[in-house]
């Protein structure tokens, strides 16, 4: 027995342990036997579950025997019965139907024989979240149960939205501020959550306060830019904050007074495309134009900027508690470099669109691929964790991480919707309309998981909470221009 199936075994053995149920038992025991059908009886035999509950736990059992016929050699044609006989007739998602489909073609997602027992593990723990919890051992799971649950090396795509914890989306627009015809570039909630700054098409930037209430009132305007301002970036302490036009200086402001601390005057006339605040609050990155392309750092003892690294013109860049520093370049390479120096490692990918975001904790990372989908990769692991797309034809724009332990994702849109995703799921759970043009930037607050904000060509900012939060009344008021 090789090292992986003792592995397997152990974990399968945690697992009994755990549900020490007669019925849990029996449910567990037939999904490691790939009993299918024999599975779907006994869910059906639970009492208090509810019938949508039920056909996605259906579903979930039908999914992982369909994948694993997949890939089987030789048994394609078993796979398409159970898709056209067991999986079609009962589903009323042709979205999931659709993915499951183009896994005959594209079989990369199929379930090897070799990872049998650790996904089909994986299949019970997610039907424990489906099914009433009296049917397994009383108390919540394990940190090693849960770590099990999380680490599979396949997890199941399909996800009953009922599953996520609905409550925590911010899904009611309690407050729209309208900047008139200018439209909003880029929205981002500080560190501590307390403010919000966005940038528009008239070359401004705007602080704004977040009230008790969970809405926004105007603290200042940031004039000083003649070209839009493409990002920003916050201090740890939300003391100062650093605006980015392409083309033009940095420029270096203060939150409590809204005035220009300092001008980063780049030498020889080079401009700054991207900037990144070290954890060390002294010490900020840059990433320059043409003509040098170089990354430069300035330190506040000195007062001055210093050549780090000359690479591809670069689009983003962000900084990792490990410390690394992040770059999307020009070449649609992704490169991660360590603050004494050396290239870390890349990822080459088609068409990588800025901005690029962090999780919560900086193992996490968001890329937009082709505007097309969203990559998420492990920071410590240089391994891609999940993708996520639209069920629809759609433009993904300035995706981010939001909700408690950044379970979730957002993400703005072409189409002037807003969509989130799982970080477990792989199409959109959740779909807020209400701007009228693309939606170019989304933040939400991760200090208060509660709140989300959206800016839009369409002139808009609208700030998201969840239902339990919202007041009954929508908060509208409209912006004097500058």
């Amino acid at each position: 027995m090789d090292a992986k199936s003792r592995i397997a075994n152990l974990r399968a053995l945690e697992v009994y342990r755990r549900y020490d149920t007669p019925l849990c038992l029996l449910l567990l025991s037939q999904i490691l036997s790939g009993l299918w059908s024999e599975c779907i009886i006994t869910i059906g035999t639970i009492r208090g579950l509810e019938e949508r509950s039920k056909k996605a736990a259906v579903f979930l059992v039908r999914r992982q025997q369909f994948l694993e016929l997949v890939g089987m050699a030789g048994h394609l044609q078993a796979a398409k019965h159970v898709l056209r006989n067991k999986i079609y007739p009962q589903n009323e998602s042709e979205i999931a139907v659709q993915e499951l489909l183009l896994q005959l073609h594209n079989p990369k997602r199929a379930i090897a024989i070799e990872s049998w027992v650790p996904q089909r593990l994986g299949l019970f723990l997610y039907l424990t979240e489906v099914i009433p919890s009296w049917i397994y051992y009383p108390g919540n799971r394990s940190a090693e149960t849960l770590e099990l649950f999380l680490t599979t090396q396949h997890r199941p795509s399909f996800m009953n939205p009922t599953w996520c914890e609905q409550k925590e989306i911010p899904s009611v627009c309690i407050q729209v501020e309208d900047m008139g015809n200018d439209g909003i570039l880029l929205v981002k909630f500080s560190n501590t959550g307390k403010y919000l700054a966005s940038t528009s098409t008239n070359c401004t930037a705007t602080i704004w306060m977040i009230d008790d209430n969970d809405t926004i009132s105007l603290k200042y305007n940031l004039v000083g830019h003649r070209r839009p301002i493409l990002s920003v970036e916050w201090k740890s302490d939300d003391t100062e904050l650093i605006t980015c036009a392409e083309g033009e200086d940095a420029k270096l402001w203060d939150v409590d007074t809204g005035t220009c601390k300092l001008t980063f005057r780049m030498p020889m006339n080079v401009r700054v495309k991207a900037c990144a605040w070290s954890h060390n609050p002294d010490k900020i990155f840059f990433g320059s134009c043409k003509p040098d392309n170089f990354i430069y750092t300035w330190n506040a003892d000195d007062n001055m900027l210093q050549p780090m690294y000359l690479i591809p013109e670069v689009s983003d860049l962000v900084v990792t508690p490990s410390p690394r520093l992040i770059c999307v370049c020009s070449d649609n390479i992704v490169r991660e470099l360590g603050f004494t120096g050396g290239l870390k490692y890349e990822m080459e990918k088609k068409d990588v669109i800025a901005p690029v975001s962090l999780s919560k904790y900086g193992n996490l990372l968001i890329l937009n691929v082709n505007y097309e989908e969203i990559h998420v990769w492990n920071t410590n692991t240089h391994s891609l964790e999940h993708k996520y797309r639209v069920g629809k034809q759609d433009c993904i724009l300035g995706a981010c991480f939001g909700g408690s332990n950044s379970s979730f994702i957002a993400s703005g849109s072409k189409e002037s919707e807003i969509y989130i995703w799982h970080r477990l799921h792989e199409m959109p759970i959740k779909t807020l309309s209400g701007h009228t043009m693309p939606v170019n930037s989304v933040s939400w607050n991760l200090a208060k998981p509660h709140m989300l904000a959206s800016g839009s060509s369409d002139g808009t900012i609208r700030i998201w909470v969840v239902s339990s939060k919202c007041e009954k009344r929508l908060f509208t008021s409209k912006k004097q221009k500058v």
